[in-house]
């Protein structure tokens, strides 16, 4: 009896090292790939929207900056921009479902402005 307790022990000493070991192999390429990604941003790359009126619209496209690695949105406008809409609003950061925790979302009020 005392040798299978010492059997079922280790047993379970096993099974929780392997646990473990997995979580930090997993660990280790969760990170790799976020840091292959991080690497494959694209920095060079801007994208401008212009006159965007619909909150909806403006948080696809900052998912979509956010997936090919564009790394600023800059919203120009040049009109009166919509009464509900916010370039910088808490209703875009919602909607973008947390892209806009990675892409720099800035604001203008002309094309001019924004050189």
């Amino acid at each position: 009896a005392a040798q299978c307790s010492m059997a079922r022990r280790a047993l379970a000493a096993a099974a929780i090292f392997t646990r473990q070991a997995s979580a930090l192999a997993y660990d280790a390429r969760f990170r790799s790939k976020v840091d292959g990604l991080v690497a494959r941003r694209r920095g060079d790359l801007l994208v401008v929207l212009e006159d965007c009126t619909d909150p909806a619209n403006a948080a696809s496209i900052a998912r979509v900056c956010d997936g090919f690695g564009v790394p600023e949105l800059l919203f120009v406008t040049s009109r009166a921009p919509a009464p509900k809409f916010d370039p910088r609003g808490e209703g875009l950061r919602r909607l973008s479902a947390s892209a806009t925790q990675w892409v720099k979302l800035t604001s203008y009020s002309s094309v001019d402005a924004s050189a």
